[in-house]
């Protein structure tokens, strides 16, 4: 019997279609991390106009309101810096990886704790009333100013490592940890601003806008295994080759 005209070729399966949530592995921690690390900036920022101790208070009754968003903000922007710890761990190697931890843990020790404490307050007080009540329940609990320090120096180290890793490994656009290497000056700026009395939002409010460029960098590419050719730094590399 002659054979097939198709019996000599190879089996060859019609490829199968990825599904967006398996070709997008990266999309949902770089959103979280955006929101989160932008809703710690803008809280931080609206901490001059809301809390007792801010140099423009004038809405401090919205001041437990914003520490509470300031928290749940902080919760999506962890959870997010893990899960792409977690799945970019080959590319950041230990280094990257260990920084991203360090920022994790920093956000939570200096943005949870003394962000619940201002929830706690009073509305009704007058800002000077509740500012000599946080300066109470600060001496009382020792612990919350030795945290809050802690966790922004914890942050900086941070900070300054992943952008690093980031450059030598190529492992995003240049343009997003060079954007979160110039918010740690801009963030001693306003340090100094705001130890002077000036009415500019507070050092973490700068970082954390920093922060976001690495969410926003990696919602810009590609979905990785989408058949790219290129990494996730435009380059040759992991994204989409096997």
């Amino acid at each position: 019997m002659p054979a097939s005209p198709t019996s000599s070729m190879p089996f060859a399966p019609a490829p199968a279609t990825a599904h967006p949530a398996d070709t997008r592995p990266l999309r949902t921690p770089a959103a979280l991390v955006t929101g989160g690390a932008l809703g710690v900036a803008v809280t931080t920022a609206l901490e001059v106009l809301t809390a007792p101790y801010g140099e423009a208070v004038v809405a401090y009754p919205l001041n437990g309101a914003v520490h509470l968003v300031k928290v749940a903000a902080a919760a999506a922007f962890v959870t997010g810096m893990l899960v792409l710890a977690a799945r970019l761990r080959g590319r950041l190697g230990r280094g990257g990886v260990a920084a991203l931890a360090a920022i994790s843990l920093a956000t939570l020790l200096g943005a949870v704790p003394y962000s619940l404490v201002e929830a706690s307050l009073d509305r009704g007080l007058a800002p000077a009333a509740a500012d000599a009540r946080l300066e109470e329940i600060y001496a009382e609990q020792a612990w919350l100013p030795v945290a809050a320090v802690a966790g922004m120096l914890l942050l900086l180290v941070g900070v300054v490592t992943l952008a690093v890793v980031a450059l030598r490994r190529r492992v995003l656009p240049r343009w997003a940890p060079l954007a979160s290497l110039l918010a740690v000056p801009v963030a001693v700026l306003a340090g100094i601003a705001d130890g002077a009395g000036l009415p500019v939002p507070h050092p973490p409010a700068w970082v954390f806008l920093g922060l976001s460029a690495y969410g926003l960098a990696l919602l810009r590419r590609p979905a990785v295994g989408s058949g790219t050719k290129q990494g996730l730094d435009g380059g040759p590399g992991a994204a989409g080759t096997q």
